[in-house]
């Protein structure tokens, strides 16, 4: 009986590892898919920073022409253009209202994109 009552605990207790091993394993997918989720979110990024140093390795200035910058930057979908009425305001995200005159609204504004405020 001793026998029995021995492989009965032994065995609540491989059940009790086997429990947490599996919570354990749960968390750590779930840790994967978080990291992998902020890699990606952070590969345009990277593709810019890359892009960037390469042009300035290229023209052999040292430095990168706002244009390029500015073009790669919307070819990977971190910014964007958004027809507005009138001057967006000085938050930052937005400098149209020192760019156009009074005379040139509606005016296309470059903003970042949804993509391009996900950077962590």
């Amino acid at each position: 009986m001793a026998g029995a009552m021995l492989a009965s605990v032994g065995t609540r207790q491989d059940v009790a590892v086997s429990t947490n091993d599996d919570e354990d394993m749960c968390a750590k997918d779930a840790r994967i898919v978080e990291l992998e989720a902020e890699r990606d979110a952070m590969k345009p990024w990277a593709t810019l920073g890359r892009g960037c140093l390469i042009e300035s390795r290229v023209n052999g200035c040292g430095d990168v022409d706002g244009v390029t910058l500015q073009d790669a930057a919307i070819d990977l979908g971190l910014l964007e253009y958004v027809t507005v009425d009138k001057p967006c305001g000085t938050d930052g995200d937005c400098q149209c209202a020192d760019y156009y005159g009074p005379d040139e609204w509606p005016a296309q504004c470059l903003r970042l994109s949804a993509r391009g405020k996900e950077m962590p």
